[in-house]
Order: structure tokens, then C-alpha cells, then sequence
């Protein structure tokens, strides 16, 4: 019974077995059918592989396979190829079309653009006509107003001459007093003069002269520029003074840009010697296109397109503009362009100034801005006078670029400066100046050569001498008046105003550059080396502030500008010399950078002050506290510029309570009654110094230089600030103290002097 039961189990088990035998098969026939062939041959291959075979079953007997022999196989695998072929085929072709369709439409597009630019291109241009036909029409009527005016004044003018016989001259601030109205009133029955300028004063018109050397003035054309009296300078200036005016070529110009004038292209220096011009302007708050190289000028401020028309009319086929010239959006280029601004304005023919101009969108009067001062004329008893307008000088420092920093290289350095302002033109070169409203042919100084032999030698020696001089340059060329050369740059560019103030040394490198010509070991900071110990002694010239990443002991350091100290006497600041070095770090070492020694001098003619019982030479001959701070213990020093002084200093509380004049006059140097030991000594500083309202108490001084005047000695004080770590000082204030040289040594006695190490920041 068992093995019955076992046996009918065993039945029932392959029943069950050929059961899902067959679910498999139809299940497989199923998959077939959502498939589709493709995958069913897959499937086909897979199992071979295993050694299995399977086929597709007839609908009729879906229990018996057939099975694909491998013929068949490749058939329909061959017969799937070519219809993915054609499937492929047709959506390459249907993308072809669509992009076909999508060039045609671009295409289209393309067109359409180009048809609405030209129109916008016609409308623009019709526009630009119509303006510039109604700007010529408006200063042409501004022109003649200006010239009804000048005619009304001329013949009020001729009635105060006809009505007051017996005066010798009258000026336009008398006419002023006269209550006659100024300004641009158009009201009828009042008369209309231009308003009076500084400097004006009424000369002979150079017609109406009987002498044929006497200077005359020149009715100055308002409507247009003069560029026939500019060729006549230029002309002067190349003929009459050799090689002093002329451009200096250096290799340092083989890597700057110029604007060709004709094509308007940025385009590279040429290899041979050409003549270009430069421009220097006020670029104000407008923003400055950006150039570079292979660039065209399509579009440029109204200052550059008048430079540019300048340009043009001399003849000259280059120009040199520093927002065009050197690419604003790469520093490198910048800081190697600034390198080479005293090469490039010593280079250049001519250098134009917009000197009335506030911003690079005023334009230059006369060209494009008909904005100008009128020139009073009239005619008295059958002769001519004309008002001589306001002189270079008076110009410069009234106006905005006689105030920005980086103006002042530009006019400095350039051998030959045009000046176009709203009241006349100004040339100034290396050896004359000229105004359009002055005729100078007649001048004997313009005339002056080398070979001149005049009956009055002595003036023809001083004219000569007068070289270089102008409204900003003198002669660069005597080494013994080195120190006052660079004082006097100092003093007239520290006040300009910078928008950066890291520009502060950077504005007067070209300046530097050129100064280096008497100063072979260069600068420091702004400071000559070989001149260290003066150079220090600078002092404020108002209440200034500092300048944050500059050390303290240079005037760059500051703003509100600087004025140098002079020695008494230039050529003999090293006649008594004094024990002091000046170190700096350079490349993890200490280096020094200024040293002087003690010189003892005899003097025949009364008491010598170089001589051994002297408290500071004495002072100076003692040992130095080695605990003193070293440039190595500082980190920092090679990167912010410390220096370290070895030196003779000085302690004393000053007391400026008690001014010898009693009264304070604003940035001039004032002094003060100073008595030790019943001494009657005295201090010497800028009257704008804080030091005079503060506090006094017993303060540290370096002595940087002496000097004897008459019977008194001064030492040259340097100021000290301790900070908090008592290691290091900041640049405080200098000074100078007066004592009389017969007691010099009681004096010392309460000066405290001492050699000392002083790490200044």
C-alpha cells in the first residue's frame, strides 16, 4: 500500500512538473509577443550558449516548438538590420531638414537685423547732422553775442578814458568799481562787460607800437583757434633752442601704444623715430573706455576728439592718451606703462593740456566747447589797447589740474606744453613761455643764444641761466643744488589731491626719474639716499592724516602735503657732519643705507664747531645699549619699510608758549622763545604743527643734521613717537633748535643727549 501510495505521489509530481512545464512555455510565448522578435532571437542566443534550445510554437499546436535553424536566424537578424537602417536614415534626414529650416530662419532673422541697423545707423546719422548743425548755429550766436559785448564795452571804455583826461591808466577793476554791470545780462539800456580777471592789465595792441623792441598785446580770435601763432611757437622753440627742448628717444618707448590719428587705430610704437604728441587732462567722474591693442577709437570723450583735431591740424600723425594707451583692465600693464611715463611725456613732440577742462567730457575751449573768456579792446585817442589776460601761473593753481596728483609729471617732464584754456593759449618750453595775447617776436630774451654777445654780459649770463625755468620746471642740471630740486618737487606735488592714495608715490615716479639724473643711488620712498639725513627733516605743510600701507618717516606717508627743509647754505650741508647710519632690511639682512661720520674741522677766523669738546661729537663717541631693538627681531621691517637709526638723540620737554612775533601766521614757520638755564635759546617749526596746542613733557628727539648761522648753531630734530611696546617710534614732527654757539656746552647739560637705537615705523 505504501508503495502504491509512492508511486501514484511519483504520477502526481510529474503531472505537476509537465504542468508548469507548459505555464513556462506559454509564459515564454507571452514574452515573445511584448517583446518582439529582436529580443526573443537574444534570448535564443543566451540559451545556446547554455546548451538549450527553444523555438516559437504554431498557434494550432502550441505545445510543439519549432525550432530556427541557424539560416534562418541570420535572415531575420539580416531583415531587423535593415529595417533599424532605414529607421536611422529617416531621422537623419528629418534632422538635415530641420536644421536646413533653422539656417533659412537665422538667415531670415540675420537680414531683418541688418535692415534695422541701417535704418537706426540713417536716423542716427540724419540726428548727428541736425545737431551739429544746431550747435554751429548756437555758438556761432554765442560768437556774436560775445562780439556785441566786446563793442559795448570798447565804447564805454573810450567814455571813461574821454570823460577823466588826466588819468594815466585805468585797469578793469577800476571800470569794475564804477558799478557799470557785469555778467551775460541781455537787458536793454545796461552795459554788458566780461567779468575782470586776475592779472588783467591794458596794452599798446601790437599794431599801434612806435618801438620796434617793445612787447604789444593781440586781439585774441574767440571763435576758432589759433594754430598759426602755435606753428610760430613750435617754430621759435625748434630753431632757436638746439637740442634743450627737443624730445629724448629711449628704448623704453619701443613698448607703448599710440592712437593713429587717421585710421583712429590703437597701434604699437614704430621701430623708427616718429614725432607724436601726448595729452594730459582731468578725467573727472565719467568713466574711461577701455582699449587695447589693434582697437579702433570709435567713440571717445569730447577732450580726446578735440586732442585728436589738434593732432591733426600740426601735421602730426600719432598720439599718446593715458586711458587709451595703456590698458585699464590689466595690472601688469598698467604698473609697466607708469614705469615708463617719465619716457613717455620726455619723448613726446608736444603735450597738450586741457588746463580749463573738469572732467574728459568738457572738451578744449575753442574747438568743441564754446565756452570762453571775452578780451576787453577800445580804442583811445587813435591807438589800440587791449587787455592782457591772466598769466600761466595765475591759471595752473587756480584751476582743477593744477590740483591732481597725476598732472603734475605730465606738464614737468614734457620738454614742450601747449596750455588750452578758457582765457587764452600759453606755450611753455624748456627755455621761454608764451601767451597768445602778447606778442613775443620783439622779445630780446626769446632771442638769446648761446652765441649771444650782448654789451651787458652779465645779463645775458643771468637770461641763459633762467633755462628750464617756468610756471613748474628749473634747470636739472646743477649737482649742487640736487637737494633743493627735489624739495621743490616735493612741495608742489604733495598737496595734489589722488582718488587712490596708494598713487601717492606712484604719480611721482616719472618726477623721480628724472631727478635720478643728480642722484645716481636713487630713492627711498620718496627720499634721495645719498641726501637721507635733510630729506627727514620734512614737515606738514597743513594738519595732515596718514596714509595707511606707507611708513611714517616719509612724506608720501601723508596727506595735506609736505614742505622740504633748506639748509642755510646748499653747497655746504656736509661741512659738519654727524655721527649717524640709517639701516634698512633688504633680503632678510640688515643694510645700511645712509652713513656719516664726524669731521673735526679747524677754523682760523674765530671758535670752530667741528671741534672734539663738542656735546654731540662727545655724545656720539659713547657705547650704544645693545638690548636697543634690531631690524632682524621685527618680522615685518623688510615689508613695511622700517628704519633703524643709529644716532645722537636729544630729551627735552619744548614749550611753545611763547612766540617771538606773538602771533600765528598759517603755514609759515614760526618761532619760539625758548630759554635753558637762563639761556636765551629758540624752536623752530611750521606754525600749523599739532605739537604747538599740545600738552608738553619730556620727549625723544634724533638729530639729523647741524649747521652754523652767524653765532648760533641749529640742530635738525626729528620727533619720535613711542608705542605701546616701547620697541619701535613713529615719525612725529621736525624742528629746529636754535642755541647760541658760546654755550652750546652749558646748554647740553640739560638736552640729556645720548647715542641711541631707535627703530622708526
Amino acid at each position: 500500500a505504501i508503495q502504491i501510495t509512492q508511486g501514484d505521489l511519483t504520477n502526481e509530481i510529474d503531472l505537476l512538473a509537465r504542468a508548469a512545464e507548459k505555464l513556462v512555455i506559454n509564459n515564454d510565448i507571452l514574452e515573445h509577443k511584448n517583446r518582439g522578435l529582436r529580443e526573443t532571437l537574444q534570448t535564443e542566443q543566451k540559451r545556446r550558449k547554455r546548451g538549450k534550445k527553444i523555438g516559437l510554437f504554431p498557434k494550432d499546436e502550441p505545445g510543439q516548438a519549432i525550432f530556427f535553424s541557424s539560416t534562418k536566424i541570420t535572415a531575420v537578424r539580416a531583415h531587423h538590420d535593415e529595417l533599424e537602417a532605414q529607421k536611422k536614415q529617416e531621422r537623419l534626414n528629418k534632422e538635415l531638414q530641420r536644421q536646413a529650416k533653422a539656417a533659412e530662419k537665422e538667415r531670415k532673422a540675420q537680414e531683418t537685423q541688418e535692415r534695422r541697423e541701417k535704418r537706426q545707423r540713417e536716423v542716427a546719422e540724419k540726428r548727428a547732422l541736425q545737431e551739429r548743425e544746431k550747435e554751429a548755429r548756437r555758438r556761432q550766436k554765442v560768437v556774436d553775442q560775445q562780439l556785441r559785448e566786446e563793442q559795448r564795452a570798447s565804447q564805454h571804455i573810450l567814455k571813461l578814458f574821454t570823460s577823466a583826461p588826466k588819468r594815466k591808466a585805468v585797469d578793469t577793476h577800476e571800470i569794475q568799481s564804477k558799478q557799470v554791470k557785469t555778467g551775460t545780462s541781455r537787458s536793454r539800456g545796461s552795459i554788458v562787460l566780461p567779468k575782470p580777471h586776475r592779472g588783467d592789465a591794458l596794452t599798446l595792441h601790437e599794431a599801434d607800437l612806435q618801438f620796434g623792441r617793445t612787447l604789444g598785446g593781440q586781439q585774441i580770435c574767440r571763435s576758432r583757434l589759433d594754430f598759426d601763432i602755435i606753428e610760430q611757437w613750435l617754430s621759435n622753440c625748434r630753431s632757436r633752442h638746439g637740442g634743450c627742448c627737443a624730445p629724448v628717444r629711449t628704448k623704453q618707448l619701443e613698448r607703448i601704444w599710440l592712437i593713429e590719428v587717421n585710421t583712429r587705430k590703437v597701434v604699437p610704437h614704430p621701430s623708427h623715430e616718429c614725432d607724436y604728441m601726448a595729452l594730459s587732462y582731468v578725467w573727472g567722474d565719467q568713466k574711461q573706455p577701455r582699449f587695447k591693442e589693434g582697437d579702433y577709437c570709435d567713440s571717445l570723450p569730447q577732450t580726446l576728439e578735440d586732442a585728436i583735431v589738434i593732432t591733426k591740424a600740426l601735421g602730426k600723425q600719432y598720439l599718446w592718451v593715458d586711458s587709451v594707451c595703456i590698458d585699464q583692465s590689466d595690472q601688469n600693464h598698467k604698473n609697466d606703462q607708469i614705469g615708463r611715463m617719465w619716457s613717455i611725456y620726455r619723448g613726446s613732440y608736444l603735450t597738450i593740456i586741457a588746463l580749463s577742462g573738469s572732467s574728459a567730457d568738457t572738451g578744449l575751449a575753442r574747438i568743441s566747447n564754446p565756452s570762453a573768456f571775452s578780451q576787453l579792446t577800445c580804442i583811445h585817442r587813435g591807438r589800440r589797447l587791449v587787455t592782457l589776460m591772466p598769466t600761466l601761473s595765475q591759471q595752473i593753481w587756480r584751476q582743477k589740474w593744477g590740483r591732481r596728483g597725476w598732472t603734475f609729471q605730465e606738464a614737468l617732464l614734457s620738454p614742450r606744453c601747449l596750455y588750452v584754456s578758457d582765457h587764452q593759449l600759453y606755450f611753455d618750453c624748456e627755455a621761454m613761455q608764451c601767451c597768445e595775447s602778447l606778442d613775443e617776436t620783439q622779445s630780446h630774451a626769446h632771442g638769446l643764444t648761446s652765441s649771444s654777445n650782448p654789451t651787458d654780459e652779465g645779463f645775458v649770463t643771468w637770461m641763459m641761466s633762467q633755462i628750464g625755468s617756468g610756471a613748474f620746471r628749473n634747470a636739472l642740471d646743477s649737482q649742487s643744488m640736487r637737494l633743493q630740486h627735489w624739495g621743490y618737487k616735493v612741495n608742489l606735488y604733495s598737496p595734489r589731491h589722488l582718488t587712490y592714495p596708494e598713487d601717492g608715490l606712484r604719480a611721482m615716479e616719472g618726477v623721480l626719474q628724472r631727478l635720478g639724473t643728480m642722484y645716481p643711488r636713487g630713492f627711498f620712498w620718496g627720499l634721495p639716499i645719498e641726501d637721507l639725513d635733510w630729506a627727514l627733516l620734512w614737515r606738514p605743510q597743513t594738519p595732515s592724516s596718514r596714509r595707511c600701507d606707507f611708513p611714517s618717516w616719509s612724506w608720501a606717508g601723508w596727506e595735506g602735503g609736505a614742505w622740504y627743509i633748506a639748509p642755510q647754505d646748499l653747497a655746504q650741508i656736509r661741512d659738519w657732519p654727524l655721527d649717524l647710519t640709517i639701516s634698512k632690511m633688504s633680503e632678510g639682512k640688515s643694510e645700511i643705507l645712509f652713513h656719516s661720520e664726524t669731521q673735526c674741522m679747524n677754523n682760523e677766523v674765530g671758535p670752530t664747531i667741528g671741534e672734539s669738546a663738542d656735546p654731540i661729537d662727545r655724545a656720539a663717541s659713547t657705547s650704544i645699549d645693545e638690548t636697543k631693538p634690531s631690524l632682524e627681531e621685527h618680522k615685518p621691517a623688510e615689508l613695511r619699510r622700517y628704519l633703524l637709526f643709529d644716532a645722537v638723540c636729544l630729551h627735552f620737554a619744548p614749550d611753545f608758549s611763547n612766540p617771538l612775533l606773538g602771533v600765528h601766521s598759517a603755514a609759515q614757520p614760526e618761532v619760539f622763545l625758548f630759554p635753558i638755564r637762563g639761556i636765551s635759546c629758540r624752536l623752530l617749526l611750521q606754525s600749523t604743527d599739532r605739537e604747538i596746542g599740545e600738552p608738553q613733557k619730556e620727549k625723544t628727539f634724533i638729530l639729523l643734521a647741524r649747521e652754523r648761522h652767524g653765532d648760533y648753531i641749529l640742530y635738525h630734530l626729528l620727533l619720535v613717537h613711542f608705542q605701546s611696546a616701547a620697541s619701535s617710534a613713529c615719525r612725529g614732527t621736525s624742528l629746529a633748535l636754535i642755541v647760541p654757539a658760546r654755550h652750546r656746552w652749558d646748554i647740553s647739560k640739560e638736552l640729556h643727549l645720548r647715542r641711541e637705537r631707535i627703530l622708526l615705523t
